[in-house]
């Protein structure tokens, strides 16, 4: 028994060490078999390179599209495919890379790998923010393709000073006995400002003679005869009678336009003038600063000294328009948008303008105005600041404002200088009537 047992385990491992060497003798395969089917890769007649399972190569000539071509082993077919599975011999670069699979097959053997196909950023310097009054354009290298940015933005040239948008001047009240006066127009987008001297302002300007000076009369020139009659003192002479104030002709306000009359009326009596280049300008925006020192032109008040001071951290001492705002404030005409704010540079909303005439009226003028319409109520009426209901209502009564269609007020309409110089013609003529 024990005889027959030996004989089978020696028969069994007879056969296992059989097989062994038969494995053994057996050839060893490939541990990779695609890398010997898969030879090269070419896109745009650029080799690409192979990472692990993945073929990878930068595009840099501008191609929309590029061949591509695989190099494959003696009897091995190989296909490129998109993310579509569509076979292609043609790729499109991305910036951020256009992936593709490369099939090959050789008898039995099948497999794939990655092709990812780069496009080289192309670099431009593109404007981001165009050049306004007062700063630079704003430009960044961005890549044409994909719009990927490269660094920081940056400025780059000057600010377009024609592009400003000039208000109309203010006079400055400063003229004195030996210089003319000066007037300051404002750009209503970056607050810069723009100071010339106002011609023919100097004060006295008039050259008297010396009193202790006996004037000699010019050859030929009569000489007063000494017996001549005096007139008498005590009597009343008749003053010479003073021709009216001229408008000014503005080449942007025509005849037949609805403002023409009311812009002819404040600037023949001084509350408002023209810009740099002699137009009005009508559709352009006031701001805060420009319709107070208007009603400080109205009001007749002295707004040469500009060493004062106010609360408002925004109107400091020095500005064109802190004496007219300081005048403003103590007579109760404005408030600030804030304790510590005014906003001088901000446009004029309608409703804050209806505010300012009622106070002026009531506070500075002590007058009443008058109620020569019926009361409107707006369809906007809800949208109208609580602090300006009653002041609308008033200036509307008063024929001072209007609607402006669909009878609607849009009190937060910021107003243009051809509808102040309206509001402020029936105003002033409203004061001076009473």
């Amino acid at each position: 028994m024990k005889k027959r047992l030996v004989a089978v385990l020696a028969v069994c491992l007879f056969s296992i060490m059989a097989v062994c060497a038969a494995f053994a003798d057996a050839p060893e395969l490939p541990d990779d078999n695609f890398e010997r089917l898969i030879l090269s890769v070419t896109v745009g007649g650029k080799s690409a390179a192979l990472s692990g399972a993945e073929y990878s190569v930068t595009v840099d000539d501008g191609s929309e599209n590029a061949a591509v071509s695989v190099g494959c082993a003696a009897g091995a077919t190989c296909t490129v495919k998109d993310e579509g599975g569509n076979t292609v011999t043609e790729v499109a670069p991305l910036c951020k890379g256009a992936r593709y699979v490369i099939e090959a097959k050789k008898g039995s053997f099948r497999d794939s790998k990655n092709l990812v196909v780069y496009r080289q950023h192309d670099f431009y310097k593109a404007e981001v923010t165009p050049a306004t009054c007062d700063k630079p354009a704003v430009y960044q290298n961005v890549c044409r393709y994909c719009g990927t940015p490269q660094g920081d933005a940056f400025e780059e040239g000057a600010p377009d000073e024609s592009l400003h948008r000039w208000g109309n001047y203010v006079y400055n009240n400063d003229a004195t006995s030996e210089r003319d006066g000066t007037e300051t127009r404002r750009c209503e987008v970056c607050g810069k400002e723009d100071t010339r001297v106002k011609e023919g302002t100097k004060l006295g300007s008039e050259q008297k003679p010396d009193p202790g000076q006996q004037e000699t009369p010019e050859p030929g020139e009569q000489t007063p005869d000494p017996g001549e009659q005096t007139p008498d003192p005590g009597e009343q002479q008749t003053p010479e009678e003073q021709p009216a104030p001229e408008p000014i002709e503005f080449p942007d306000v025509a005849e037949g336009k609805w403002y023409k009359e009311y812009v002819d009326y404040v600037s023949a009596n001084g509350l408002m003038n023209g810009n740099a280049d002699g137009s009005f300008n009508p559709d352009g925006r006031l701001t805060r600063a420009e319709f107070v020192q208007i009603l400080a032109n109205l009001a007749g008040v002295d707004t040469t000294d500009r060493n004062v001071a106010t609360e408002f951290a925004d109107v400091s001492a020095g500005k064109w328009f802190t004496p007219a705002v300081k005048w403003a404030v103590d007579n109760k005409i404005v408030n600030g948008i804030s304790p510590t704010e005014f906003k001088p540079n901000a446009n004029i909303e309608r409703q804050q303008i209806c505010t300012m005439v009622v106070r002026y009226a009531t506070d500075f003028a002590r007058a009443e105005l008058p109620k020569t319409a019926d009361k409107i109520t707006f369809a906007d009426e809800a949208s109208i600041g609580n602090y300006a209901k009653d002041a609308v209502a008033i200036c509307q009564q008063a024929e001072i404002v209007n609607g402006m269609g669909d009878n609607k007020f849009e009190p937060k309409k910021e107003a243009e200088r051809s509808q102040a110089a309206k509001i402020i013609t029936v105003f002033h003529k409203i004061i001076n009537a009473g």
